[in-house]
């Protein structure tokens, strides 16, 4: 069954973070109005607010980009369906991740998640109202099941391109039609860093705590690196398969060429030089200029956050 295709297909890349946002922001609210900020595990209320909003933001946001992301998938497969002789591949890269992977990521994230706030559950069962810190940890477990969904249906689709790339056909002196291999890449790397971009919310309080930050760049810069080689990797492999069968030929030639026609002789050397330099990354420079940005984004969002706190201790000092 392929839902998440049907859904992609269905459904505008906001639709789902609109909702999310909209309804957790309410019930928080709610929760505010009903309940106030005292807490427990929380220091003041801006610690605690920066939390909600990094869980509800990150959340909506990956929801929105899997969406994105997915659609993005069947177009790059589309691209490159006139380039593979068996329609059984193109076929079979379109497929939905399978469930029983999924179901496993999600028990992982699930439990990562709560192991985060283990005592934050404990110390809540005691209190009066404890629906205040019980939410914030149901939020960031949601968090990370949304994390690690997005990142097992990321990884089937890196992987059928992998698949789809092994079996495409490889032109050496046209080598642009493959870029959507990379186009995939980028794409991934990007949306990864962007995630990441957002974890500042959590210094709202104005303290910049590492912690914080640890696991989530541990988890996206690992991520990002994995979902950047594997689409490219299956391509890579039919580059270098092509440019050693014609390097083997045009080398071939060069060593049976009269050593008298010179022109035929450099001609040959020439087209063998520019072979063995042909890269066998689906990219352009322009496109590794981009995952450079896109790895710089977050750092700097990071040291905005560290600026804001020394600003606000001077003032307040």
């Amino acid at each position: 069954m392929r839902w998440l295709s049907r859904l992609a297909d269905r459904t505008h890349p906001l639709a789902l973070p609109g909702v999310w946002v909209a309804a957790s922001l309410g019930y928080f609210y709610l929760i505010y109005r009903t309940e106030g900020t005292e807490s427990c595990c929380w220091a003041n209320s801006a610690q605690l607010l920066g939390s909600v909003l990094n869980y509800v933001l990150i959340t909506g946001y990956l929801l929105g980009a899997l969406v994105y992301l997915h659609r993005g998938h069947h177009d790059v497969v589309r691209q490159l369906a006139p380039l593979v002789d068996d329609p059984a591949l193109v076929d079979g890269a379109l497929k939905d991740p399978d469930p029983r992977k999924i179901g496993i990521a999600l028990l992982i994230g699930g439990l990562f998640g709560l192991s985060q706030y283990d005592g934050v559950v404990l110390s809540s069962v005691v209190r009066v109202n404890p629906w205040l810190d019980l939410s914030v940890v149901v939020a960031n477990v949601i968090t990370w099941l949304t994390v690690a969904f997005t990142a097992v249906c990321r990884l089937s689709d890196s992987l059928s391109l992998r698949r789809l790339g092994s079996y495409v056909r490889v032109d050496l002196y046209d080598l642009s039609r493959l870029k959507p291999f990379g186009s995939a890449a980028i794409r991934d790397v990007l949306v990864i860093m962007g995630a990441l971009a957002l974890m500042p919310l959590q210094a709202l309080d104005a303290e910049f705590r590492l912690v914080n930050y640890r696991d989530g760049l541990i988890v996206g810069l690992t991520l990002a690196a994995i979902l950047f080689v594997i689409p490219q990797s299956g391509v890579r492999g039919a580059i270098r398969a092509g440019k050693e069968a014609r390097l083997s030929a045009l080398q071939a030639a060069v060593d049976s060429a009269d050593r008298q026609d010179v022109a035929r002789l450099e001609a040959l050397v020439a087209h063998r030089d520019r072979i063995q330099h042909t890269s066998t990354w689906p990219l352009d420079l322009s496109l590794i200029g981009r995952v450079v940005f896109y790895l710089v984004i977050p750092p700097l969002a990071w040291v905005g956050a560290a600026l804001v706190e020394l600003m606000v201790d001077r003032l307040v000092g």
